[in-house]
Formats: structure tokens, sequence, C-alpha cells
């Protein structure tokens, strides 16, 4: 937690800024009093350089352009998302949330797969949006976060 204002006579001002606002973002200036504090221990340069390994629950250690692929087309569906709020375009569904519009979007692009390749996806895919989930403080999965204004969340960071 990060105190705002020094002057308590009022009462203090708390703000819960979490880790998204340290990882990654090197002009931000919470990252900067971060490095400044010596808080961080892997540096941008190296967290960029440092090797990946993801392994499924069986011990399975993935390819790692399958799990940049996944990446990719999640990061792509994400910025959809953002869209609709962004450009105030209309959901493909009333009421639609980000979970269920993932969800069906992801069906289109496993179709391409079968077995145990479409597994693999479908496990990785599901493990990126439950962390989205995390986030965003969604227990639903991403059920109850509305796809219309999602994109408000990342014009407030």
């Amino acid at each position: 937690m990060l105190i705002l204002d020094t002057d308590c006579s009022f009462g203090c001002s708390k703000v819960d800024l979490g880790a998204t606002y340290i990882h990654g973002i090197e002009s931000n200036p919470i990252y900067q009093i971060a490095e400044q504090n010596n808080l961080l221990q892997l540096t941008q340069r190296e967290l960029k350089n440092a090797a990946v390994l993801t392994v499924t629950e069986d011990g399975e250690e993935l390819n790692p352009k399958l799990v940049q692929e996944v990446d990719w087309h999640y990061g792509m569906l994400m910025q959809n998302c953002e869209e609709f709020f962004m450009l105030r375009k209309p959901t493909p569904l009333e009421n639609d949330s980000v979970g269920q519009y993932m969800r069906r979007e992801l069906g289109q692009y496993l179709d391409r797969f079968t077995g145990h390749e479409r597994k693999l996806r479908a496990s990785l895919f599901n493990q990126r949006l439950l962390h989205e989930a995390c986030l965003c403080g969604s227990d639903e999965a991403m059920n109850d976060v509305s796809l219309q204004e999602i994109g408000e969340i990342f014009l407030s960071c």
C-alpha cells in the first residue's frame, strides 16, 4: 500500500496500486520509486532475456512457440475486448461479459486443433483467463466483467 498524503491530520489517503504498476513499466513513477529503493530483483532487460519454462501439471514441458502462439492470440482477443469500450462498438450479445466473449472466440480458435494439441492450447488459454480474473478482482473467471466496459480499466491506469 502507498500513502499518497503525508499530512494525516484529516486521515491518511492510502491507495493500493497493485503489482501491475510495478512490473514492466519503467517510466511509471511507482516503478521508479521501487527501483530507487532496490525493491526490484530483476530489471526489465534481465526479465526480457530470462528463459521461461511452461510445464503442465503432468510435468510435460511445453514448446515455447506454442506458448507464444497462445499468448499472442490471447493478447489479440484482450485488445478486441478493450476496443468495445474505446471505439464504443456494440458487443456481440447484450450484457456480454469478457469471459463469455473470450470462451466463444477460444472455441473458434481451437476448432483448428484436435486431441492433445487442442487440450494444451485450451489449458494455456484458460490459465491466462484465470490470471486476468485475478488482476481484475473477478471471482467468476471474467464472467462478471462487462465486455462493454473492460477498456475503461486500462484508461484509468
